[in-house]
């Protein structure tokens, strides 16, 4: 899908982030479950940019930031291999951008402890 790349745009304006709620979670289960019960991220969460991979903090976890409002997001992932079919986990969650550059200029073990001290990413 292709977006305008002309200016930047406010971040309450911006085609890709006005999709978002503040906060996203999403819970798929593989196997024998009920495929209708499985939940997924708005597929232009893909136009995100990722800036850095978070160590150690789930399955993955890197920062992301829009392309065209800068705006940037935490997302997590997780998954769980159980006997009747695995568990997958996602969470996008917007950040400010204090918070982004503080865990980007922190190392691995600083980033883990903001990561958990912080309500909204400690998932």
């Amino acid at each position: 899908m292709p977006y305008s790349t002309s200016q930047k745009k406010g971040k309450s304006a911006c085609e890709i982030c006005s999709q978002f709620k503040k906060s996203e979670s999403t819970y798929e289960k593989r196997g024998l479950a009920d495929p209708e019960e499985n939940t997924y991220l708005n597929p232009v969460y893909k136009e995100l940019k990722q800036i850095k991979e978070i160590e150690n903090v789930g399955r993955f976890a890197a920062i992301k930031q829009c392309p065209f409002c800068e705006q940037y997001y935490f997302h997590k992932t997780d998954s769980e291999f159980l006997a009747d079919g695995s568990e997958f986990e996602q969470w996008l969650v917007k950040i400010e951008s204090t918070l982004a550059t503080k865990i980007l200029e922190s190392n691995e073990a600083t980033q883990r402890e903001i990561i958990n001290e912080h309500p909204d990413l400690n998932t």
